[in-house]
């Protein structure tokens, strides 16, 4: 927020995913949950993440907006994948994560536009 707006902002930092579970594929993320349920409260809240410039990642970033997740700190990695969670349940019910590594979000990128934000 910067010195003297009376509103209030806040931008979170970290991972956006798809968790793919048996029974489908969700947005996830512990960051971007904090984001989703600021902005429903009525708190512009950003994402500062990264995601891969694949399928994964472009649909990731139009979900975000159609919830209405300001996207313009997403950063797109040419090289990496955007992140997904395998997430599996056994015999005994027991859950299972497999959390792919690495991916675009271990790049996050702090430079001056980001750091002139959060001051």
């Amino acid at each position: 927020m910067k010195n003297g707006d009376k509103s209030i902002q806040g931008i979170c930092f970290g991972e956006v995913l798809w968790d793919n579970l048996p029974t489908g594929k969700k947005l996830g993320g512990a960051p971007l949950n904090v984001a989703y349920h600021l902005n429903k409260l009525g708190v512009t809240t950003r994402m500062l993440t990264r995601i891969g410039r694949d399928d994964n990642g472009y649909e990731l970033r139009n979900v975000c907006e159609d919830l209405g997740i300001p996207t313009d700190f997403f950063q797109y990695d040419d090289l990496l994948p955007t992140s997904t969670v395998e997430v599996s349940i056994d015999a005994k019910r027991d859950v299972h994560y497999d959390i792919g590594y690495p991916v675009a979000w271990d790049r996050i990128a702090v430079d001056n536009v980001v750091l002139e934000a959060v001051a």
